[in-house]
């Protein structure tokens, strides 16, 4: 299982991220913007990568990632995704994506970050 300690690890080694609470629960933020949320038991992370970044992880493996939509679907949120389902290295990719999908493009295009 996936646990903070490597989600910690994986955002903090990009640029300008802080950690922080949201809504209570620990997240990673670029600029004052949530790229990342820990569920409340450590159990599932909100990764805020672009919608077509989130359908194609959950069709490649339902099992371990989810789209998150708020207001009766009407509200794209990012993908939910299980700890202990999810692969090491796919998470990484999602958290880097979503630093990308959240930080500013002059922040973005001066990175490295794929």
């Amino acid at each position: 299982m996936i646990g903070i300690t490597q989600i910690r690890r994986y955002a903090m080694a990009l640029p300008e991220v802080s950690e922080a609470q949201h809504f209570k629960l620990p997240a990673f933020k670029v600029r004052d913007k949530v790229f990342v949320v820990i569920q409340k038991g450590n159990t599932h992370a909100i990764v805020s990568v672009d919608e077509a970044q989130a359908e194609a992880a959950a069709t490649q493996d339902p099992d371990a990632y989810e789209v998150v939509r708020r207001n009766n679907g009407r509200i794209f949120v990012g993908v939910r995704v299980d700890l202990a389902r999810a692969s090491g290295a796919r998470l990484k990719e999602l958290v880097e994506r979503a630093w990308r999908h959240k930080a500013p493009r002059s922040l973005s295009a001066a990175s490295k970050v794929k």
